[in-house]
């Protein structure tokens, strides 16, 4: 592939397949949609070898294993780990927020929390609104949760 360091194309492959999967299952062409899924795995796997650190591929490959549901939701999981590992030095704080997302467990919430009062600690009154702005993003994301509980009273 030729344009293979644009995630355009990518996303393109990857949602055409998806279509077509869709197509067979409603058509009750099992093995044909299964086959297609099978692709959209494919390039996405390709993709985020390609581009590793790209959030739009890797929030989009997520995307579709968490709407594969079963054991693949969890493999999204992996997805966002593996897209934190990668991102070395760089603000990850979107990455954490839809991982909490995904994962849900109220453990998982507490680390996302703790994570986000280190990074934020000491930032200045500037990184302070932005820092409330995304414990409210991270708290929406995580209200399917019954036990907010876990959370307590964190402050910056």
């Amino acid at each position: 592939m030729c344009l293979r360091h644009y995630e355009k194309i990518w996303i393109d492959a990857a949602a055409f397949f998806n279509k077509a999967a869709k197509e067979a299952e409603q058509r009750g062409d099992v093995n044909k949609a299964e086959h297609h899924c099978r692709s959209v795995t494919d390039y996405y796997k390709a993709a985020t070898l390609v581009m590793p650190k790209s959030l739009l591929l890797n929030f989009a490959y997520a995307d579709f294993l968490e709407s594969r549901g079963g054991e693949e939701a969890g493999d999204a999981k992996a997805v966002y780990e593996k897209l934190i590992e990668n991102a070395a030095g760089e603000d990850v704080t979107l990455v954490y927020i839809q991982y909490v997302s995904a994962a849900n467990p109220p453990a998982q919430l507490k680390r996302c929390m703790w994570w986000l009062c280190v990074c934020w600690e000491g930032r200045g009154s500037r990184a302070v609104l932005r820092w409330r702005t995304l414990v409210k993003a991270a708290c929406t994301a995580a209200q399917r949760v019954s036990n907010l509980a876990v959370l307590g009273n964190v402050r910056p």
